[in-house]
């Protein structure tokens, strides 16, 4: 049986590994943290949930910095945290929300000028 874990269920449970350190008396080291994380993400590779690049990083340390599984599965070419993505046009809707959420504050208007 294979289950499917969206990005979002990753990202839940990497912040709930520094949200529970945030609040746990043993206090673990950046280090820990990121052991842990990488652990979590290698069972997620392991079951085929997850193959990418991730950085991870709270108040400016860097708990996480790697790649997971392959790049390009057709000439075996590992992840690695330098991998490049080709994103093409997708981030062009974001941008547009994030001009419409501005608009809605009256921070800027889409009639305004470039």
């Amino acid at each position: 049986m294979i289950f499917f874990v969206s990005c979002v269920e990753i990202k839940l449970r990497l912040q709930q590994i520094i949200m529970v350190e945030k609040t746990n008396q043993s206090k673990q080291t950046p280090s820990e943290i990121g052991w842990e994380m990488d652990a979590y993400l290698q069972a997620c590779l392991s079951n085929r949930y997850f193959m990418g690049s991730i950085l991870v990083a709270c108040a400016g340390e860097v708990l996480l910095s790697a790649g997971y599984g392959m790049a390009n599965l057709e000439h075996n070419v590992p992840h690695t945290p330098k991998t490049k993505f080709r994103i093409g046009s997708i981030t062009k809707q974001f941008t547009a929300a994030a001009i419409l959420k501005l608009q809605e504050q009256d921070l800027l208007s889409v009639h305004d000028t470039i």
